[in-house]
């Protein structure tokens, strides 16, 4: 008799086991997806953040200081530029001289907005 009653206690057992791996096998499978969600995710958030544009050349950036000061290329003297990277903003730095006027611009090197600009006479 006692042969039966181990029966029960012993399926009892053999599920609990079962179904305790099969929970396991369960939390793997949901991490895994949670995995390649998070990853999809990333893809998808990459793919449509904004672009930085390229940056404008040189030639375009001292043709926009030249147009704001009312100064012709063949009037500018010692026209120069450089390209830099201040506190996270890409910019040109330009400079030159017109009838004894010293021009400094900073203009934006992607959008071509005049950040600052100087005249000293």
């Amino acid at each position: 008799m006692k042969k039966y009653r181990i029966f029960p206690l012993l399926m009892l057992i053999l599920t609990l086991t079962l179904v305790l791996a099969g929970c396991g096998t369960l939390d793997a499978m949901e991490d895994s997806i949670d995995h390649r969600l998070d990853a999809i995710e990333n893809t998808l958030e990459q793919a449509l953040a904004p672009k930085p544009s390229a940056p404008l050349s040189p030639a375009q950036i001292e043709q926009i200081a030249l147009t704001h000061a009312g100064v012709s290329e063949d009037d500018a003297v010692y026209l120069h530029s450089y390209y830099e990277i201040d506190d996270g903003v890409p910019e040109y730095e330009v400079s030159f001289y017109a009838d004894y006027v010293e021009y400094d611009y900073t203009i934006h090197a992607e959008t071509g907005d005049i950040l600052e600009y100087d005249r000293d006479r």
